[in-house]
């Protein structure tokens, strides 16, 4: 940039009418102005009168990066005067007003929580594999109110590979402008699928045998559930309770079992398994299994010979 200002100089100086002689340059610098784009250039600050070629050339030069949007940023008139002396211009050589300090703004554009909801509302439509009328999106955190460069606005909502897309399912919300990513968000929707489950009428006890008229359909929120869940009511039927189940719980989630004759356990029956060997002390003595009334204690050959403690 300074030797095509160098070159644009020289042109007007030779075209001038006294040769050598420099033509009327102004330069009139804003105390507070605002700039749309990501640098702030000299044509944003300032206001340039002279021979055409020149003050385009001007308006090109970089000041400085301009702030983040929707915030603000404070220069100094030292260095406007520094960048021109950087790309080839002597300010002395031409009429430059600029203050000591000037404010630049970034324009921005707002997006609200609104907006937000709705894009990633949409996005999980497309991609729920539930049905619309079983699947309802509760709740979607961790979004905010955004403000944003100015320009064409796009949205892209990425999920994980392996989301199931029920009860809680994270999300990540990239906000373009003009094509450049400037904003991201990381979220959780909350989705709840209703499924016609099978539920118990009444409560019943432990051992109950579950017959027909104990069974009805129900609406139930899926990813309030546990897998082995029924949806046929003849699957129940016939089954025994394991232990004692409330109404308008499905049988499933206490893992219900078919009665079979004989099959009943005595209450308070003992079971007898193998006990399990213990590892090693640190002095390398044996561990013992211990006796019936204490299954999994573990005795050990202390080094003095007394009686050994129980762990």
């Amino acid at each position: 940039m300074g030797w095509l200002l160098l070159a644009l100089w020289g042109i007007v100086l030779l075209g001038s009418p006294a040769l050598g002689q420099a033509p009327a340059m102004t330069i009139t610098v804003q105390r507070a102005t605002v700039v749309e784009g990501p640098e702030i250039t000299l044509g944003d600050l300032a206001r340039i009168e002279g021979p055409a070629p020149l003050v385009d050339a001007l308006r090109r030069v970089v000041i400085a990066p301009a702030p983040p949007a929707g915030e603000e940023r404070l220069l100094y008139g030292t260095a406007v005067r520094t960048r021109l002396l950087q790309e080839g211009f002597e300010p002395d050589r031409f009429h430059l007003e600029v203050p000591e300090e000037l404010r630049v703004e970034r324009a921005a554009q707002h997006i609200d929580v609104r907006t937000l909801e709705r894009v990633v509302r949409e996005a999980l439509r497309r991609r729920l594999p539930w049905p619309a009328e079983r699947s309802t999106v509760r709740d979607i955190r961790g979004l905010r109110a955004l403000r944003v460069p100015r320009g064409p606005l796009q949205y892209r909502v990425l999920f994980s590979p392996q989301a199931d897309f029920l009860g809680p399912t994270a999300f990540s919300l990239h906000v373009l402008v003009a094509g450049n990513v400037e904003k991201r968000l990381h979220g959780t929707a909350y989705i709840e699928v209703q499924q016609r489950l099978v539920t118990l009428r009444r409560p019943l006890a432990r051992g109950e045998i579950i017959q027909a008229e104990d069974l009805q359909l129900m609406p139930v929120r899926l990813h309030h559930l546990p897998r082995r869940v029924l949806t046929r009511p003849e699957d129940a039927i016939g089954m025994r309770a394991r232990r004692p189940l409330a109404a308008n719980t499905p049988p499933a989630r206490h893992r219900p079992r078919a009665a079979a004759a004989g099959a009943e356990r005595r209450p308070g029956a003992y079971q007898s398994r193998k006990l399990p060997c213990c590892a090693s002390p640190p002095w390398g003595k044996p561990w013992k299994a211990a006796s019936r009334e204490r299954p999994f204690a573990c005795a050990t050959a202390p080094r003095d010979g007394k009686s050994a403690p129980w762990w």
